[in-house]
């Protein structure tokens, strides 16, 4: 019998810059050093966390981002029961600004606090020639997650970039293409980024989770679908020279398993 199975229970929703990820699994000590230094120990040595990581994400104002940002912590409030937001600067970035408009966003009346913490990633900063765009989700993140493998699945072994958005490519052909064409072109001008991975997950809550599906045939077509999607939107706009690879990762209880390619 199908069975709504979305994870709820993550009381954390992680925001940060996606150069953070240049050493790919690595940044999941970092965030959770960070995580550990803006609330201590009330949440383990292990928390779940949804994460949410932009390019250039000083920019989050300036580009007219933040109201989007907004709608994605609210919708991690309601899917997974989000209790705090953690805004986590690499480096020099100043973001307490953006944390204090976050917090009178009436979407986020209901959130236990905003706190701004910040990591500095390791040194020196890899020039990584990929870009991954994946969901927020916190069972992809973590132990157990496929985060921890996609160097190896993909043949990454510099690192990534890593664009975590809601529903991942859910939206790329739609609403969420302006912000992502203009993350992928920094991405290509600054750090000649040429390859983007983009990997959609079954159970995802963007897309109202596996119980909106008649059977799981009819939930990986209508992934594979945007994804594909994805891929010739961004090809009309992002700059020449990128390629794509393209995944679905199947939910085993609180962890992402094994991913299968689209081609």
């Amino acid at each position: 019998m199908k069975q709504n199975q979305i994870a709820h229970g993550c009381a954390l929703t992680v925001l940060t810059d996606s150069s953070v990820f240049q050493h790919g699994y690595a940044a999941d000590a970092l965030i959770r050093k960070a995580i550990r230094r803006a609330l201590g120990s009330q949440f383990g040595d292990n928390p779940h966390y949804d994460l949410l990581t932009i390019p250039n994400i000083g920019r989050i104002y300036e580009d007219g981002e933040l109201p989007q940002v907004a709608a994605d912590v609210s919708l991690a409030l309601g899917l997974h029961s989000t209790e705090h937001l953690i805004v986590i600067k690499p480096g020099p970035f100043m973001l307490e600004d953006i944390a204090t408009r976050l917090g009178s966003d009436p979407r986020l009346a209901d959130i236990g606090g905003i706190h701004v913490t910040h990591v500095e990633p390791p040194d020196p900063m890899l020039s990584s020639d990929t870009a991954v765009i994946a969901c927020m989700d916190y069972r992809q993140h973590g132990p157990g997650g496929f985060m921890r493998r996609i160097d190896e699945l993909f043949q990454a072994p510099d690192g990534y970039h890593l664009i975590c958005i809601p529903g991942a490519a859910k939206d790329i052909a739609g609403s969420r293409g302006p912000a992502v064409i203009r993350w992928l072109t920094h991405l290509r001008e600054n750090w000649s980024v040429e390859r983007v991975i983009i990997v959609s997950h079954l159970d995802c809550g963007a897309y109202g989770g596996t119980a909106r599906f008649n059977t799981e045939g009819e939930e990986r077509n209508t992934l594979a679908r945007d994804l594909v999607a994805a891929v010739l939107h961004l090809r009309q706009y992002v700059p020449q020279g990128m390629y794509y690879s393209l995944g679905i990762a199947e939910i085993d209880g609180e962890t992402t398993g094994q991913i299968r390619l689209v081609t």
